[in-house]
């Protein structure tokens, strides 16, 4: 068994997979360190939610073991990816503490996953996709499209697609409250 697993992400929103991969992650480690990226960014369509918004909607997964769970917001560098890894390697030795056997996992799923190559100090441990066919980018896409194109009163009361139980009704409630939020933001435009 490791001492700490690493696993690096967006989680705009966290997804089924994501939280499959956390599952994972708690059956190979004493702890599992949860890096919420982009947690320097303003809100935008890419990043709508803060980290410590993606931090509660992970805490809210009743299927996790919380207490083998540290979840650290995790800033992006423009252009020196240098200064990231360094960034991220401070974070995980701050959190790990005495940790000797460290892995990082991961999905290789297309050429946005390239940053797990760079961690040779640490076992690589690869999950296959696991979101059958479903990203943190559609599930935005969707999410928006029903918020801009409904003058509903609750926009969201069939199923979010992708995303677990209590993630969807974290979501729901948020669009709820907060909803004004993002009458500003435009649909990117369509590929």
């Amino acid at each position: 068994m490791l001492d700490a697993v690493v696993f690096i992400g967006r989680f705009q929103p966290p997804n089924l997979a994501h939280i499959e991969i956390l599952k994972k992650a708690q059956t190979l480690a004493k702890k599992v360190i949860v890096l919420a990226g982009s947690a320097n960014r303003e809100r935008s369509f890419l990043n709508p939610w803060t980290a410590a918004e993606r931090i509660e909607m992970i805490k809210s997964v009743k299927e996790l073991d919380h207490n083998k769970i540290v979840i650290a917001p995790l800033s992006d560098s423009n252009n020196d990816f240098a200064w990231w890894l360094d960034l991220v390697k401070k974070t995980v030795k701050e959190t790990a503490q005495e940790a000797c056997k460290i892995g990082v996992i991961g999905c290789k799923k297309d050429k946005s996953s390239y940053y797990l190559d760079y961690f040779p100090q640490w076992q690589f441990i690869e999950i296959p996709n696991l979101s059958g066919g479903i990203s943190s980018t559609q599930i935005r896409e969707e999410l928006f499209k029903t918020l801009f194109e409904t003058s509903a009163q609750d926009p969201f009361q069939n199923k979010i697609a992708g995303v677990c139980q209590e993630v969807e009704r974290w979501l729901k409630n948020w669009f709820k409250n907060n909803r004004t939020i993002y009458e500003n933001l435009k649909m990117p435009a369509e590929k």
